[in-house]
């Protein structure tokens, strides 16, 4: 079927018309907007979470100053683990000499346990201290390859504590975090 000269013609005079070109980039740009968009988005989620993440665990592992506009539960947050973990590192000093203790992985565990974790109060509303010894002794002759064995043990140590697939691997990117700040 052949084409009718006219509409060559008009198509001809179409693609040589700047107007038709402006509005066939507008068209264009109108349908991929959304989508651009979106992308957009979806890699600035993600790309915040992951910073925000390890904002977190490295406020409370390293003696920076906490910025002036964080949330004040954050805070908290921060200055509770930071304090935990000084108290946890007084216990794992008895396990220096015999060498039969993964300092990281104990940490890890426990900041990725106890994170979100509240001060409990006992009937008279005096704080119940975290027990440091039962915790570490979860630990002794483990490596990270036995973190199911240790999540058991610490369930069965602390009602609070059931290590979840997410928490595990949690975990294991807590563990490597810690290792390089060990070694910097």
């Amino acid at each position: 079927m052949a084409v009718h000269p006219l509409v060559l013609k008009a198509l001809a005079a179409a693609a040589t018309d700047k107007r038709t070109w402006k509005f066939l980039a507008v068209l264009i740009v109108a349908l991929l907007t959304p989508a651009i968009f979106l992308t957009i988005c979806v890699v600035m989620i993600f790309s915040s979470a992951e910073t925000t993440s390890y904002s977190v665990i490295e406020y409370c592992f390293t003696d920076t100053a906490l910025p002036q506009n964080m949330p004040e539960e954050e805070q908290t947050a921060i200055e509770n683990m930071r304090l935990w973990l000084s108290e946890l590192e007084e216990e794992m000093t008895e396990y220096e000499e015999t060498d039969s203790l993964d300092e990281s992985l104990v940490k890890a565990v426990f900041y990725c346990t106890h994170i979100s974790y509240e001060v409990q109060y006992d009937a008279d509303g005096e704080e119940i201290p975290i027990d440091y010894e039962a915790f570490v002794l979860c630990f002794e002759e483990k490596s990270i390859t036995d973190l199911p064995e240790i999540s058991e043990s610490l369930s069965e140590q602390f009602e609070y504590i059931n290590l979840t697939a997410n928490q595990s691997s949690a975990i294991q990117n807590a563990y490597t975090f810690i290792q390089e700040l060990e070694v910097t």
